[in-house]
């Protein structure tokens, strides 16, 4: 089975939601916090399987990501991306990242946090 290396998403709204899906032990570790209370254990867990990650990994080098910030803002929120397999598809810790295929990106990832606890996805899209 072909498991990422790394798979890390985290997003930080200033004065609002931490969110995180994170890959622990071959499973995703799913979690939602605020800035003053750390992340609680234990989180709601998702496996996937292999044909799972591998749409994942294909979806994702399809996007062609180059990840870049939007300079001109720097409130908001903060967004830190690493995900590998063989190689690396994405790696970014950005403040209000602007680029091509950023909303693609969460949507495919908020896809993965989808479960019982959180049934949109652990992502907030308004």
């Amino acid at each position: 089975m072909m498991l990422p290396q790394k798979f890390l998403y985290e997003e930080r709204h200033y004065f609002g939601t931490y969110s995180k899906i994170e890959l622990i032990d071959n499973w995703l570790d799913i979690q939602e916090t605020t800035g003053c209370i750390p992340y609680l254990l234990p989180a709601p867990l998702r496996k996937l399987s292999a044909g799972e990650w591998k749409e994942v990994e294909h979806s994702i080098s399809a996007l062609n990501l180059k990840p870049k910030a939007n300079e001109g803002i720097k409130d908001g929120m903060e967004v830190t991306c690493w995900i590998t397999f063989k190689k690396r598809l994405v790696k970014f810790d950005l403040i209000n990242p602007e680029f091509e295929g950023f909303e693609e990106l969460r949507k495919i990832i908020n896809q993965l946090s989808m479960c019982e606890e959180y049934p949109k996805g652990v992502l907030s899209f308004d």
